[in-house]
């Protein structure tokens, strides 16, 4: 299959602000997680071969690819910036894993902060919300 990261990126960011707007915050979680993982995959493809996209999850995904953008291209600065620059670690409390917790695992607070990633990633990935 040919991946798709733009069309899924924003197709997971939808289907998450709407499952947040019900409160549904583990669904939306987990939703908002994929978005920003296939935004980093997207903007990776386009500077890499497909084929050489990371086949990881957050946040490991994140931690490989910040290991192998070395140019300073505009097209990959803005993504760069926005992985080195998390304190804690991008996403580094997301697991993919997640979608088999208990339901309330995801809060509020903790899927916003997420949101906030997660649109700032589809920013520097040259993604579009519509």
């Amino acid at each position: 299959m040919n991946e798709k990261y733009d069309q899924a990126a924003l197709r997971h960011y939808a289907d998450a602000e709407r499952l947040a707007s019900a409160q549904r915050y583990d669904n939306a979680g987990h939703l908002i997680g994929f978005a920003a993982e296939c935004a980093i995959k997207h903007a990776f493809a386009m500077t890499e071969s497909a084929d050489a996209s990371p086949r990881l999850h957050l946040p490991d995904l994140a931690n490989a690819v910040l290991k192998r953008i070395k140019s300073k291209s505009p097209r990959e600065v803005p993504l760069r910036d926005l992985l080195a620059k998390s304190r804690t670690g991008f996403f580094h409390d997301w697991r993919v894993s997640a979608r088999y917790g208990a339901t309330g695992h995801v809060d509020l607070p903790t899927y916003r902060r997420w949101e906030s990633l997660a649109m700032r990633t589809l920013g520097a990935a040259g993604l579009r919300q519509k």
